[in-house]
């Protein structure tokens, strides 16, 4: 996720080879674009995937080449942006901070200056310069249409660093102070605009389906209603992000209950029919777990041996909720193969659980069985040493699962010591330093 957020805030416009120093920085900027285009276009047809490390390699000397010599500050502020954007692509993140404060001070409107204080953000978070950030974001105010947009920056990026350098309190501060300036989207208006939007002829004639949950809307009023809802829902989901958060700090602090508390009060708050309440739910179950007994894993098959959580009591278990058509899930395999060969000796165990979907890559209506036999090539074919257990959606329930791949961590005395979301190689890093330490304990 944090991977993924920082990609597309650095999503620039951006220039062809062989640059030389630059005085037009929007120019250069429009080149940058284009050649990112010309690698997407080229991939496209020759069918296959960009190169995105050489590509990202190749924008950054690129950049660094467009820049070299200027001087922050001595830029024309009204450009402070662009030049921010080009520093902050040749990795130059103090000089990208020194420009976007400069363009923030020419007063631009609230969406530019939005802009101009992200990529701040995005250069302080590089430095690690916390002060900054909690300066930034305790005055920031995004465009209501933006809020979300914030909110994910804020909690998967940004406070994380704040509460590294400066302690819990002060994340715990600054998530107070940006839900104070958070503005949202009036859910009656948002689904009249989308509404609106939808009747507008598409180009080429032609035609949209509008459907909702799978089924067509009869009429304008009830689409409204539904889009009304989704959109309350989009605020909702919001919020969520800073209270759940606050947990998560207060949890990692020895405050387990004053986060739950303060999650089941949000959940008491929403409305009955809002689509927020599972995932708030399973939030407050997979914190509820953390520090008891890990709840026992049902099966209907297996690929590999697993002899159950209670056999392997006393040592470190990983339990990682995987997909075979899950692109995270797959590329963490790597990762945690090399965990398994370095740690297995020293008392760490591994078990994947999955479900059947019906499906493996290109083949549809799979049985049950017919799935479960693909699965052991898929286990073969990926070197997974490990077992694989199969079952319906127990285990997932029973442990709070609404994102893939989740893993829990267990510990010697067989409780949960840790949850995890999702995965990239920096937040592999970490969870594996917790492994680690589970497994010095002895």
């Amino acid at each position: 996720m944090k991977n993924l957020l920082r990609a597309l805030l650095l999503v620039v416009p951006i220039c062809m080879l062989g640059f030389a120093q630059t005085t037009d920085p929007a120019g250069a900027l429009k080149d940058i674009q284009g050649m990112r285009a010309k690698v997407y276009q080229d991939a496209n047809a020759k069918k296959t995937t960009p190169d995105f490390a050489r590509l990202e390699a190749d924008i950054k000397t690129k950049a660094t080449e467009m820049v070299k010599g200027v001087d922050p500050e001595k830029i024309d502020a009204k450009l402070g942006m662009q030049w921010a954007q080009l520093f902050q692509l040749a990795g130059m993140h103090h000089h990208a901070c020194m420009s976007a404060q400069k363009y923030v001070a020419t007063n631009p409107d609230a969406a530019s200056k939005f802009q101009a204080q992200q990529i701040m953000l995005v250069s302080c978070n590089a430095m690690g310069e916390a002060d900054n950030m909690r300066k930034t974001l305790a005055s920031i105010a995004a465009p209501a249409e933006n809020s979300s947009e914030l909110v994910s920056y804020v909690v998967y990026e940004w406070v994380d660093t704040i509460v590294a350098k400066k302690g819990a309190a002060a994340g715990l501060e600054t998530l107070t102070a940006v839900e104070s300036h958070l503005s949202f989207l009036d859910p009656k208006v948002a689904a009249k605009e989308r509404l609106d939007a939808e009747k507008k002829p598409l180009p080429n004639g032609a035609v949209r389906a509008a459907t909702i949950g799978g089924a067509a809307p009869k009429t304008d009023e009830e689409k409204l209603a539904a889009y009304e809802k989704q959109s309350a829902a989009m605020n909702q989901s919001t919020r969520w992000m800073l209270v759940e958060k606050r947990a998560d700090i207060l949890t990692t602090e020895g405050k387990k209950d004053e986060g739950l508390a303060l999650m089941k009060k949000f959940n008491e708050a929403l409305p009955a029919d809002s689509a927020v309440h599972r995932t708030v739910e399973a939030s407050i179950l997979r914190a509820t777990m953390l520090n008891a007994p890990a709840t026992p894993l049902t099966f209907e098959k297996t690929i590999g041996d697993f002899p159950g959580l209670s056999a392997w009591k006393g040592k470190v278990v990983i339990v990682d909720f995987f997909a075979h058509w899950c692109g995270p899930c797959r590329a963490s395999f790597p990762d945690m193969k090399k965990l398994y060969g370095d740690l297995h000796a020293k008392g760490v165990e591994i078990v994947q659980v999955t479900r059947y979907y019906g499906f493996i890559g290109t083949e549809r209506d799979l049985k049950p069985e017919q799935e479960y036999s693909k699965m052991i090539d898929f286990k073969a074919q990926n070197g997974l040493p490990w077992p694989i257990i199969f079952g319906d959606q127990t285990n997932f329930n029973a442990y709070g699962v609404t994102g893939i791949p989740q893993t829990a961590v267990i510990d010697r005395s067989g409780k949960v010591h840790k949850i995890d979301i999702g995965y990239s190689a920096e937040s592999f890093a970490e969870f594996r330093k917790t492994v680690e330490a589970l497994v010095a304990k002895g």
